[in-house]
């Protein structure tokens, strides 16, 4: 059976919890709100735009808003992005699903395995499958930009002003690797929200 941890601290702010690998001081932090056109949600790093097939479930195209919760070990002096939520709904899951995307199979997946998006660059995002060909002929913007606001942690990057389809980025944990990504469900099994794990704690 695929790994589903438990997500609780992704709602923490300005409080310290005790986890696996020590105190951790919590800080959640709106970003900016995701523009679905067609609800078939995209999580990849930005910058190299190569895992860009959309999740096996879809949503009501809309606008949701994009937090980020910021942990900070308190051996460590600065905060680091631990999760990346797209909130479809302002409530908790009270449970999670593992998000495929389309031509994945949960049942290879052994216990304490899990699905994945490859980082580069230390970035991820969120953005909707239509905005995906607008990200590749804007990706050395979206590049300058961000070598220009090295110190920013996140990036809510237009990309048509027609339509309003955007981008948002954020900084990737402590940097490169494979990141899963799952569904909150709320007691109704109806969709919530949609969360990247950058695994700073365990």
């Amino acid at each position: 059976m695929a790994y589903t941890p438990k997500y609780e601290n992704a709602w923490n702010d300005n409080i310290t919890t005790l986890t696996a690998d020590g105190s951790v001081e919590w800080k959640r932090i709106s970003i900016g709100d995701l523009i679905l056109s067609s609800g078939a949600v995209v999580a990849c790093d930005p910058l190299t735009i190569w895992q860009t097939k959309p999740f096996t479930h879809k949503v009501a195209p809309g606008h949701y808003a994009v937090h980020i919760t910021t942990g900070r070990h308190l051996e460590e002096k600065y905060p680091v992005p631990a999760y990346a939520l797209l909130e479809l709904e302002p409530v908790k899951p009270n449970r999670w699903e593992i998000a495929l995307p389309i031509g994945q199979n949960i049942s290879v997946l052994g216990t304490d395995q899990f699905w994945g998006y490859g980082v580069d660059t230390g970035t991820g995002c969120f953005m909707d499958v239509e905005a995906v060909s607008l990200l590749r002929e804007k990706k050395d913007e979206l590049l300058n930009i961000q070598l220009k606001r090295r110190s920013e942690k996140w990036l809510n990057f237009r990309l048509e002003e027609t339509t309003g389809l955007n981008c948002i980025t954020f900084r990737s944990g402590w940097g490169d690797g494979t990141y899963p990504s799952y569904w909150g469900f709320d007691e109704r099994n109806e969709i919530v929200c949609l969360l990247t794990d950058f695994q700073i704690v365990r």
